[in-house]
């Protein structure tokens, strides 16, 4: 590969962003640890990783290269190549010695017999230029480096260079999903530092102050903490219902505000349906589920291998999240990000017939009866519209939860009940005369409901 097959914005830095929110926690935790070899910034898609990459570069004086990986540096050689020639725009004299290593075993071997060699001795050139051509610290970022995918030739470059690397050298590397590549030495030598979703997500004061800085818009913690809670802290789609909606967005529910269009359409052509079908089959199923572990799912899907998709989902960064608490011991359980079960469950009603989805329901349903959990029981048999099954359930277990203070929960299962269904039954009507009265304090309806129980 030579100069003119160099696609140059590749290589080129980005240009730094305005109106950015400073993430000073993280850039403190970059330049506190600059003497390691290897940054490792891995979360899906619009959580800020460049972003923060291009704010520390700009705010302290490194030396540094950029490569933005594309699906086509999909090669040894041309992912070596094009690190070369990004290193070359600060240092013009890098990395000739090693161009011409690779032109010479392009021609006098084949790669797949000899890939260990290959790369042992052209990965061994790299370093030792990069010895004699840099004295100070360079910093070598990757942008988007899982767009390689998983090959043998990407562990064994990454096995040679980070083997041998030297002091001054430091990559910085983003990636929606585990980049696959071993950092067990690096691990061993405490010379890794890794920065995932958890600490890439927004938090109060970081929104707090986007909403002032980029919105000029005040408002109460309790409004903050929503949108943080309902957005997982993701700041694309902060954004997004900031630029949709502005100062008018603490008025929506933002629990049930329907899925933006640019954000629909990006998880659709750029996660989903890129999946394989056992794993889009068991992203749809699992929406439906409040919390899934890997047990649960091998009952409902009549499978073994849901701790395997499980794990592989959790490698590509899929939005999917350990649940507080659910470790130490005890049976690990998962959810979804907000967006991206309700994405999920959207996607579940367009692909499969209304009479498949409550199938499906009635079967959890069953599942957590047959487990005597009551309150999942009634609300899977709501959603699969099993309401005689429900309407029993709710008046064998309403006292419990009446005298427990439940009443939110409680409400919300009259709420979706038809009233003409429990028209004629007492005890039902007697319920939700005890709740307009108590939880909404509507006395006249309540004295309503309570008539027709006395009549019948």
């Amino acid at each position: 590969m030579d100069n003119d097959n160099i696609v140059l914005t590749r290589i080129a830095p980005k240009l730094p962003q305005q109106g950015i929110i400073k993430r000073e926690r993280l850039l403190r935790k970059i330049q506190n640890n600059i003497e390691k070899s290897l940054f490792s910034i891995c979360a899906p898609a619009g959580y800020g990783k460049t972003t923060l990459v291009q704010d520390f570069l700009n705010r302290f004086s490194y030396k540094y290269t950029w490569l933005k990986v594309h699906s086509d540096i999909n090669n040894f050689y041309s992912f070596i190549t094009y690190l070369i020639y990004s290193i070359q725009r600060i240092n013009r004299g890098f990395g000739k010695g090693t161009l011409l290593l690779i032109d010479d075993y392009r021609e006098r071997l084949q790669f797949d017999k000899n890939l260990r060699r290959i790369i042992t001795d052209v990965t061994t050139s790299f370093l030792n230029e990069f010895y004699v051509c840099f004295k100070e610290d360079v910093i070598i970022v990757i942008d988007d480096l899982g767009d390689v995918g998983s090959s043998d030739w990407l562990k064994e470059t990454f096995r040679c260079l980070l083997e041998n690397v030297p002091s001054n050298m430091h990559f910085l590397v983003t990636s929606r999903s585990k980049p696959d590549i071993s950092t067990s030495i690096l691990q061993a030598k405490r010379n890794l530092v890794k920065i995932e979703t958890s600490e890439l997500t927004f938090t109060d004061s970081e929104i707090k102050e986007l909403l002032i800085e980029n919105y000029n818009i005040q408002c109460d913690e309790k409004d903050i903490n929503t949108l943080k809670e309902n957005m997982s802290g993701w700041i694309t789609g902060i954004h997004l219902i900031l630029q949709s909606y502005g100062s008018e967005f603490p008025k929506l529910h933002l629990e049930k505000i329907l899925i933006l269009e640019d954000i629909y359409n990006y998880f659709t052509e750029d996660i989903f349906n890129n999946l394989d079908d056992n794993y889009k089959e068991f992203l749809l199923k699992t929406s439906v589920l409040e919390s899934f572990s890997a047990k649960l799912c091998n009952d409902l899907f009549y499978t073994a291998k849901s701790k395997e998709i499980i794990d592989e989902l959790l490698s590509r960064n899929i939005f999917i999240q350990v649940n507080p608490g659910s470790s130490d011991g005890l049976e690990q359980t998962f959810s979804y990000q907000t967006l991206f079960k309700k994405f999920l469950t959207t996607k579940l009603n367009e692909l499969k017939s209304s009479k498949e989805v409550r199938t499906f329901l009635k079967k959890i349903y069953e599942y957590y009866l047959n487990k005597e959990n009551y309150l999942l029981s009634i609300n899977y048999a709501l959603s699969a519209e099993e309401y005689q099954a429900a309407i029993e359930l709710i008046g064998s277990h309403f006292q419990e939860n009446f005298e427990k203070g439940n009443l939110d929960l409680i409400w919300n299962w009259f709420k979706i009940i038809d009233p003409a269904k429990i028209e004629n039954n007492v005890k039902m009507l007697y319920y939700k005369s005890m709740m307009l009265k108590v939880y909404k304090g509507n006395v006249e309806e309540s004295l309503s409901f309570l008539n027709r129980a006395i009549m019948i």
